[in-house]
């Protein structure tokens, strides 16, 4: 079994070519959905990222809604225990103004009772600024509804 990370002492990576690749198919969303979903399976396709493997192709959802649910689900498969995925999330959320995609807050992120615990999910949805950043005089916030 490949894994990603084989040890404790095992390298992280900062950025490797499988999240350019990702980049690059995110920017295509934007301006050639086709080419996106075709992107998506050239890199699924490509044995050197899938450890000797190649993954199915995906089929073209044939919307751009399907198109964006597509990317950001093989960016969560690809850039699993990265740091990626808050990220993509509240770029999900972002007003379409800040370079987003405008998707309501309870279609991105967890809603109801987490069933380990069963508590309820809380409301926010980022994290929150420490008091050593907010003392800075060069602070403006950032909220993506400020200016």
């Amino acid at each position: 079994m490949l894994k990603k990370y084989a040890s404790q002492t095992s390298p992280v990576h900062v950025a490797d070519g499988v999240e350019a690749r990702l980049i690059a198919a995110e920017a295509q969303l934007q301006a050639d959905g086709p080419g996106m979903v075709t992107s998506l399976n050239a890199l699924r396709a490509d044995v050197n990222n899938n450890g000797g493997f190649t993954l199915a192709a995906l089929p073209d959802p044939g919307t751009r809604v399907g198109r964006e649910d597509l990317l950001f689900r093989e960016r969560a498969f690809w850039l699993f225990a990265t740091g990626h995925r808050l990220g993509d999330l509240r770029r999900l959320a972002r007003p379409l103004a800040q370079g987003g995609y405008a998707r309501a807050d309870s279609t991105v992120f967890p809603t109801g009772t987490y069933t380990h615990t069963n508590t309820v999910y809380g409301k926010n949805t980022e994290l929150p600024v420490t008091f050593d950043e907010r003392n800075n005089p060069n602070f403006t916030g950032c909220d993506y509804n400020t200016p």
